[in-house]
């Protein structure tokens, strides 16, 4: 039973493969890594920050089961091979939770929108640049419509009082997760230019075998 247990939640946790697309994979393999991180995240704030820390328990408890829905759906697109999809499925929905909370919350001073960084950051290793530079003329975008809102004082609508140690785990998180992707971008880089050199010396080896007599 608890082989079996154990096996199950290796293969839950694990990338799939997609042998005859290295780029699949790789991009397979990074999602992988995030959704674990974020998994366990939500699993931490659902056990203990939600029920000890955050005032305004019903609500917060809301995002987080969407984001936990969204978090398994965009798992169950990844094995299928949609691999793409299931990343914008994921990174759009944080977007939209995170600029939804800062609304509800303190609006340009909410620590949470530290976490647009990490998810530009993450876009940018799942889907490139285009996406990327989307991803930033939204939030500039979103930023700047806030400010004029909160210049009026329509907007934000503090509904969600954060105490300090909220805020300090909001920036930690955000923190943590943008120096892990970076992480991921820097090996990423590091084993394209190690296959690269290998392709390299292959080349030459296989040139100077054409050149012998």
């Amino acid at each position: 039973m608890i082989p079996l247990l154990r096996q199950n939640l290796s293969l839950f946790f694990s990338p799939p493969v997609f042998p005859d697309d290295e780029e699949k994979m790789r991009t397979a393999q990074i999602l992988n890594t995030l959704q674990n991180i974020y998994l366990i995240m939500l699993l931490l704030s659902g056990s203990l920050i939600i029920p000890f820390v955050v005032v305004k328990k019903t609500a917060v408890g809301f995002f987080a089961f969407i984001l936990l829905t969204v978090l398994i759906g965009s798992r169950y697109l990844m094995v299928i091979g949609k691999v793409r999809l299931a990343c914008r499925s994921l990174l759009i929905t944080f977007w939209v939770t995170i600029t939804v909370i800062s609304i509800m919350g303190d609006g340009l001073k909410d620590m949470i929108l530290v976490f647009l960084l990490a998810t530009t950051v993450m876009g940018g290793l799942l889907l490139g640049q285009r996406f990327v530079s989307g991803m930033i003329l939204s939030s500039v975008s979103f930023a700047f419509i806030l400010l004029l809102f909160e210049n009026q004082g329509v907007l934000p609508f503090h509904y969600f009082p954060k105490p300090p140690l909220v805020k300090w785990l909001e920036l930690a998180f955000s923190l943590v997760i943008t120096g892990i992707v970076l992480s991921m971008a820097l090996r990423s880089r590091e084993n394209a230019l190690t296959l690269a050199r290998v392709q390299l010396k292959e080349r030459q080896s296989t040139g100077e075998r054409d050149f012998l007599p």
